[in-house]
């Protein structure tokens, strides 16, 4: 890969819970994920990335917080966390998804926690490069 010019991939983890993986039909453990990411930089890839979503059905809070405390532990470059958004007219597999099992509003927006005090305690923090 390094020889094509590529530096950098991006994993798309969505989340570790097995329920919430479930329920979005993006199933992988934390092992796949970091076999996968000593693979890429076997391959010469420089710059590893997880990216995270919050507002999952059936997310919580601390499922979140579990998630992001095994990504911390992949030792990532770099997180992209996104809030998800359940548009079922523009991306039908959402169609599938009950509802029922959205996060209500605190959660969906992170509970002003992503980036706060929790995230800084599993290593989340604007001061790690």
């Amino acid at each position: 890969m390094k020889d094509i010019g590529i530096t950098r991939a991006s994993m798309g983890v969505q989340d570790f819970d097995p329920a919430v993986q479930l329920a979005i039909n993006r199933v992988q453990s934390v092992e796949t994920t970091e076999a996968a990411a000593k693979r890429l930089r076997r391959a010469g890839i420089a710059q590893v990335n997880i990216d995270l979503v919050y507002g999952l059905p059936p997310q919580t809070l601390d499922s979140l917080s579990r998630t992001l405390q095994a990504a911390v532990a992949l030792a990532p470059d770099r997180f992209a966390v996104f809030g998800y958004a359940h548009v079922p007219l523009m991306k039908q597999r959402q169609a599938l998804i009950d509802t029922a099992t959205l996060p209500g509003p605190p959660a969906q927006a992170g509970d002003g926690r992503i980036g706060g005090a929790p995230s800084r305690r599993c290593g989340l923090h604007p001061d790690r490069p």
